[in-house]
This record gives structure tokens, C-alpha cells and sequence, in this order.
């Protein structure tokens, strides 16, 4: 039986429109003991315009901090609780791995390390090519 070890975190940032904008492209996979990555969420992202959007005023660890969050389970509707929300998206998570043939409970992805790995323009900007593991 193929074993989810942990899940990783791709971001990239896209090239901007112009010097007070930054955009960040996030990936979610789950990494198998042997290495095989599968997709999860694909499209996941945020961006910041503003003076405040320098990349130079970012931190490595605030936007591992929000890729964390963009691939995590969203903020619940109203009609909704948060533990709603998140049962919701293991969930769906563990659906998706399964179409990989990747079976894995909700409760076991939610349990799993999250690695961010920075692409090859933020490991131009900051040296370390990803974060240290983290728990959600």
C-alpha cells in the first residue's frame, strides 16, 4: 500500500505588472515514502499591491505562512464551522489522492508535516530553498 509521508507547498512568485504588485502561485501535493509527488490543489495563489507589496519587505517565513494558509481549508461560510470547513476539505483532498489510486484518510492528510518549497525566483531572493516543516 502506497504511504503519504508528508505534503508539500510549491510557490513561485508570477512576474508582475508593475513594482508595487506581487503575485505568488501555490501547489499543493501529497509526497509518497517513495518520493512520487501527486497533485492536490493546482490553483491556489494570492497577491498584494501597494507600497507595502515590495518583495523586498517579505519575509520567507510570511509567505510560507500564507501559502500554509491559501492550501489550507478555508474560512468557513456562515453557515458553517470551522471544523465543518476543514472535515470538508480533508475530505475532499483525500477523494482527490484517491483518484490517484492513493488511498489515505481525512483524518491522516490533516495530521501530515507541510514542507514549503520556494521556486526558482524566491531561491533567487532568499537562500533557503524551503521552510522547516509545520504542522497546520
Amino acid at each position: 500500500m502506497t504511504r503519504v509521508s508528508h505534503l508539500v507547498v510549491h510557490v513561485e512568485q508570477e512576474v508582475p505588472s508593475a513594482p508595487t504588485e506581487q503575485f505568488f502561485a501555490a501547489r499543493l501535493v501529497a509526497v509518497t515514502e517513495s518520493g512520487t509527488e501527486h497533485d492536490l490543489l493546482t490553483d491556489r495563489g494570492w497577491g498584494a499591491s501597494g507600497p507595502a507589496a515590495s518583495l523586498a519587505s517579505t519575509t520567507a517565513q510570511e509567505v510560507a505562512d500564507l501559502a500554509r494558509m491559501v492550501t489550507g481549508p478555508d474560512e468557513p461560510d456562515d453557515d458553517r464551522s470551522p471544523e465543518d470547513e476543514a472535515s470538508a476539505h480533508w475530505s475532499h483532498l483525500s477523494r482527490v489522492l484517491a483518484g490517484h489510486g492513493v488511498h489515505v484518510g481525512p483524518e491522516e492528510l490533516a495530521g501530515l508535516s507541510v514542507r514549503v518549497v520556494f521556486g526558482p525566483e524566491l531561491s533567487r531572493r532568499w537562500t533557503d530553498r524551503s521552510t522547516p516543516p509545520s504542522h497546520r
